[in-house]
């Protein structure tokens, strides 16, 4: 299982529609932070431009929405679940 799934499994679930789910948002921003991203609009605009590679991409609202819903011990959550990918690549 890649990342994505790993952290679909330890993240809260949204109330929303479901068009978009959360750890691919916290994958997608995490991939906007190395080249600059420096706020949530900004981070979007990877998505936008590689919508091939990543599916649709999240807006900042909902990105801000997602960071919104981490509930406090979701960070090691994510953690333990990075741990558990990085092993197997």
């Amino acid at each position: 299982m890649g990342l994505s799934g790993t952290l679909a499994a330890v993240l809260p679930v949204g109330a929303g529609d479901g068009r978009h789910e959360r750890a691919a948002i916290v994958v997608q921003l995490a991939a906007a932070l190395p080249p600059g991203a420096a706020n949530l609009s900004a981070a979007e605009q990877p998505g936008l431009r590689h919508r091939s590679l990543s599916g649709p991409a999240a807006s900042d609202s909902t990105t801000r929405r997602t960071l919104t819903a981490l509930d406090e011990p979701a960070p090691t959550r994510m953690a333990k679940a990075r741990r558990t990918v990085r092993q197997h690549v």
